[in-house]
Parts: C-alpha cells; structure tokens; sequence
C-alpha cells in the first residue's frame, strides 16, 4: 500500500500562526470606518466635556432672581433660564447623569443578555426553548407602559426607580433580552448540541 508522503507531511504539527489576534483586525477595520472614528471623536468630545467641563462649570442650582431668563452671553453662553440658572452648567452636569446612567445599562444589560445566551446556545434543548420563550416575552413587552409603572411606582425598598441607580436597573431589565437573542446566535453558530467545533485543518485521507 503506497501513501502519500505530501498527505503525511500535512499532519506533521506546523509552526504557530503568526496572525496579531481578533483585536488587532477589529482595531484595522474601525480605523478604515470614517463614520465609527466621527462618532468615537463625538463621544470622546462629549465624554470629556461632562466630567472636566462640568468641574469648572459653576453650579447648577446657583439663581439669579434679578437677572431672570436671558439669552447667550459672554458669562452665560446657554443663556438662563427663568430663575437665573445658568443653562451649559445645567447641560453639563446633566450630561454626567447621562453618561453614569448609560454606562451601568451597557454593563449591566450586557452582563444579563450575554450570560443567558450563552447559557441558552450552549446547553440548547428545553433549556434553551425555555429561555428563547421568556426571552421572546420579554421583547414583546412594550417599553413605555413598562417605564410609566417603574415610574409610578417610585420605590421599591432601598432603591428608588426615578434615581440613577434604579434607571440603569429599569432599562437593563428592558435591553437584555436582545442581546440575549445575538449572543445565542453566535452560539448556535460555533457550536451543536453542546458539543463545540473548534475551526481547524481537517485531517487528509491517505490514497492506498
């Protein structure tokens, strides 16, 4: 019986490969994205605009009955408004709620969705039916009516649903479940049944 000696050579373990990582590819194609690089610019000018300009900003809540609501100036470049509070210390502040708020929903919701996707794609079987179904639920759950009775309801033991704290819960609990359905996706994708498919050369068959 005659083998191949190219079909041997193919199994013989080859040097390690010299690819720089997913990180460095993700890296190269955000850097040829023009509209990613203007958003992360108008992010980054927002980002820093909130958490240094709020600290030179006077406060927010300082008034100025006699001066009452006026337009942009030179010592107020929002203008006031009908107290005298100057509207960019106002915006400003605000805007670091904002950020607070927005980073405690992309952890948190991203935590939950990616934790029950992966738990879903993973096990699959009822498990996973049950988790789709609570999931699809979930989706189909109107967010306004949702908000109007977190809103209404005010607190819940130590946590009150109107503060910081208790909107990044609210809209978590509201934004995981579509995370949840990509991550599964990705999940069915690398694997079946639970039993994963690591990419790789298959082996060659020997003629003979």
């Amino acid at each position: 019986m005659s083998v191949d000696r190219s079909a041997l050579d193919a199994l013989e373990p080859g040097p390690p490969p010299t690819g720089r990582g997913p990180w460095r590819a993700v890296a190269r194609r955000f850097a040829r994205d023009r509209a990613a690089l203007a958003g992360a610019a108008v992010l980054a000018v927002l980002v820093v605009a909130c958490t240094a300009g709020a600290l030179l900003a006077p406060s927010p809540t300082d008034q100025d009955l006699a001066l009452g609501a006026s337009g942009p100036s030179a010592d107020h470049w929002f203008g006031t408004d009908r107290l005298g509070r100057d509207m960019l210390a106002r915006v400003l502040h605000g805007g670091r709620v904002s950020l607070r708020i927005g980073l405690g929903v992309a952890v948190l919701s991203g935590a939950l969705g990616t934790a029950v996707g992966l738990v879903a794609g993973y096990r699959r079987g009822r498990l996973d039916a049950l988790l789709m179904r609570a999931t699809d639920l979930w989706l189909a759950l109107p967010a306004l009516p949702f908000l109007a009775v977190a809103v209404s309801i005010g607190e819940v033991g130590p946590v009150d649903l109107t503060g910081v704290t208790g909107m990044v819960l609210v809209l978590s609990l509201l934004l995981w479940s579509s995370i949840a359905r990509v991550v599964r996706g990705w999940c069915c994708r690398c694997g079946s049944g639970g039993s994963w498919r690591r990419p790789g050369p298959s082996a060659p068959r020997a003629p003979g």
